[in-house]
């Protein structure tokens, strides 16, 4: 029997390859992309969704070389250029100044149209000898096209839509020129990846480019691939979990295969397996409870920070505010919502509402601005919770002890057993629902 670690099969914070569910839809599309001469790749969807595993796979299934760029709010053009030059290795050394002493050995090597410099540098005294990237780059895209081109790689580039406007306008430029030189370099490419409901929200590009960018969406799992993910772990790991324990974390995972990897991991840990088990070990619901409380305890800090994000409005506003919206939406009690019935509730709870500009407030609540505490289904024109633990976070601050503000520091210490209490309770409501579905269906 081969010893596989969990490390290695549940993965919550890299890309799942052991247990790596197809995407079919997506695959089909980014893989066409792919062989299209000049064709250009957005892959969008909500964070945690498997947007990177899914390219991480492909891309080493088919042997392809490339290099990953991860983008950082407020990072400018220039510090995105430069990882990228920095991972291909093409560098020069600009001697700015150099006072008495200095000795600088090296190895000048020509290849792929490019000049790189492998420099050993020593100094005494006040040298003032700097290493200087390729800024200019900046200046040239055709020179940024032809280091990829020539060294065959690939560019990714991640969290492209948390650049800002500028950065993603001049990185759009670039992705123009990467269209247009890759007649001399036939799969040439530029992988943009963002955690937004739209490709035109991840890259500001031109409409002449629209028919050279392919937009590739990987939507939420299903509950059939979010089992699988699990089943697949079972075999690798040889335990067994009780269906009424997968069914929970089907809901609880809300379609992100991050949350589920998580979960999985921790189940791991509950029963005391670290690799794959010489005996069937069983993941019962107590187990489950582990898993959850753990999960809180860890995700606390970021379940506040996207509380108090979201709730946060730059603009003052008298009747729609954040606050005012997230709770009118918990009132709802429904697992998705449009705009119409959030509207419906406000005109209840305030007098002479108009809601001229609810649709843009609560659009504003899937943003990276607010933490993306709703995502935006775009098919059926509505929205949800980005995960039960946040709304479970949200009920629990907003309506449940929303009288007793000045018990806060009690319910910080209680978040853990209050959540579990509302996500088994969500939970129950979830499976009366399904079995009314199927009685008048």
């Amino acid at each position: 029997m081969k010893l596989i670690k969990v490390v290695k099969v549940f993965t919550p914070s890299s890309p799942a390859e052991l247990t790596y569910v197809n995407r079919r839809g997506s695959e089909k599309q980014f893989k066409r992309a792919l062989r299209t001469i000049g064709k250009q790749i957005i892959v969008y969807g909500h964070s945690g969704c498997g947007k990177s595993t899914m390219i991480v796979n492909i891309l080493n299934k088919l042997n392809t070389k490339y290099i990953t760029t991860r983008c950082t709010k407020g990072i400018s053009i220039e510090s995105v250029i430069l990882d990228a030059f920095s991972q291909l290795g093409t560098f020069y050394i600009e001697q700015k100044e150099s006072l008495e002493e200095n000795t600088l050995s090296g190895r000048v090597k020509v290849g792929f149209n490019l000049l790189s410099i492998f420099a050993n540098a020593s100094s005494k005294g006040a040298d003032k000898e700097i290493q200087k990237r390729i800024v200019e780059i900046q200046k040239n895209p055709h020179q940024l096209a032809n280091a990829f081109g020539s060294t065959g790689y690939l560019w990714v580039i991640e969290d492209f839509h948390k650049l800002d406007s500028e950065p993603k306008k001049e990185l759009s430029q670039i992705m123009k020129v990467f269209m247009d030189v890759s007649h001399e370099f036939e799969y040439l490419k530029i992988i943009a990846v963002g955690a937004v409901d739209s490709a035109r929200n991840v890259v500001h590009y031109d409409s002449e480019m629209t028919n050279r960018v392919s937009e590739v969406h990987v939507p939420l799992m299903n509950p059939k691939e979010t089992n699988l993910i699990m089943s697949q772990g079972e075999n690798l790991l040889n335990i067994n979990i009780y269906d009424s324990v997968k069914s929970r974390i089907v809901a609880y995972s809300s379609g992100l295969a991050s949350v589920t990897h998580q979960l999985c991991d921790l189940l791991c840990e509950s029963i005391g397996v670290n690799e794959t088990s010489v005996k069937l070990k069983h993941v019962k619901q107590d187990d489950l409870e582990y898993a959850i409380n753990e999960f809180v305890n860890e995700k606390s800090d970021s379940l506040k920070s996207i509380y108090e994000l979201a709730l946060k409005d730059k603009i003052k506003r008298r009747v729609d505010t954040s606050q005012n919206i997230i709770v009118s939406i918990l009132k709802l009690h429904k697992e998705s919502f449009s705009i119409s019935e959030i509207a419906s509730l406000m005109r209840d709870s305030f007098k002479n509402y108009k809601s001229n500009s609810l649709k843009k407030h609560v659009h504003e609540l899937t943003s990276p601005n607010k933490g993306e505490i709703l995502r935006f289904n775009r098919n059926a024109d509505t929205y949800a919770f980005s995960n039960p633990f946040i709304r479970g976070y949200c009920h629990i601050h907003l309506i449940k002890y929303q009288e007793k503000r000045t018990d806060k520091l009690h319910i910080e210490y209680r978040n853990s057993e209050l959540l579990q209490e509302h996500l088994l309770a969500e939970y129950k409501q979830f499976i009366a629902d399904l079995e009314n579905d199927y009685l008048y269906d």
